[in-house]
């Protein structure tokens, strides 16, 4: 069956426009659940994970395979934590839950809870870096 032109590039544009908004535009009452997460690497670039959020203490991820511990949530949906590995290249000089291989994390929820930016660091001190988060 053959396809008036202007149908076409109509359908086309509902298309595009719905892959955009996806999954992101629905609104959630807690950050509790998968995310798909972009992380600024020490080296450089960028690498992807996915993070699950179990409960408001704790978060698995899976790239590299670690988890969060989480000790602090506030009003205006900011949650403060550690990220915790079993190994890593650059090991701490102190322990976290058992571990050399951790640091400071902090992740600031939009309204939605469909979205989030935040940041990153190794060992609690030094450079923080980025990532991100859409549901």
């Amino acid at each position: 069956m053959l396809y008036p032109a202007r149908f076409l590039v109509l359908l086309s544009s509902i298309l595009v426009v719905g892959c955009a908004t996806g999954p992101s535009g629905m609104t959630f009452d807690s950050p509790i659940g998968e995310w798909n997460e972009k992380v600024e690497k020490k080296s450089g670039g960028h690498g992807a994970s996915i993070l699950t959020i179990l409960d408001k203490t704790k978060a698995i991820y899976t790239n590299p395979s670690g988890r969060i511990e989480f000790h602090t949530i506030d009003a205006k949906r900011k949650w403060t934590g550690y990220w915790i590995l079993e190994n890593s290249h650059n090991p701490c000089s102190e322990k976290k839950s058992g571990s050399l291989h951790w640091g400071e994390t902090i992740y600031q929820f939009n309204e939605t809870y469909n979205q989030y930016t935040g940041t990153w660091d190794n060992c609690g001190a030094g450079r923080k870096y980025k990532l991100s988060g859409v549901r």
